[in-house]
């Protein structure tokens, strides 16, 4: 199984973090577990943390801390870039709602990869009324 964590779900993955709900945490343990698998964090994630970093949110020791768990191997965390298809997905009407760029890219590599987005985010959980993207909260 592989499932692309949103910015907060990977936070709060890493952290052991209680807002992280029973299902959000199953699918990423199982995704985690799965030697065929793994966790998909987007590149844009990396942004939206160097973002929030840089506005106080967290500390630059934190935010290196988070991605030094990424890298770690023994995780199964692997990174997505930001390919054409995924910009071809960006770019589409289906994703007009999604404002906040970070999630319009994160959302985008989910749909690229046909793969889960965990995530609690309304306006991406919204998009997936439409069935664009499978969300898992």
């Amino acid at each position: 199984m592989r499932a692309v964590a949103d910015t907060h779900a990977l936070v709060w993955f890493l952290e052991a973090d209680q807002r992280l709900s029973v299902r959000a945490r199953e699918v990423l343990e199982q995704a985690q577990q799965d030697p065929d698998g793994g966790i998909v964090v987007s590149v844009a994630s990396r942004l939206d943390l160097h973002y929030l970093q840089r506005s106080g949110r967290f500390s630059p020791a934190e935010v290196q801390h988070w991605w030094a768990v990424t890298e770690d191997p023994s995780w199964n965390i692997s990174s997505a870039a930001i390919t054409g298809p995924v910009v071809a997905h960006f770019d589409s009407a289906r994703l007009a709602a999604l404002r906040d760029p970070w999630d319009r890219l994160i959302t985008a590599t989910a749909i690229d990869l046909g793969i889960p987005l965990v995530t609690k985010d309304r306006a991406i959980t919204a998009v997936a009324e439409t069935g664009a993207v499978e969300v898992v909260w």
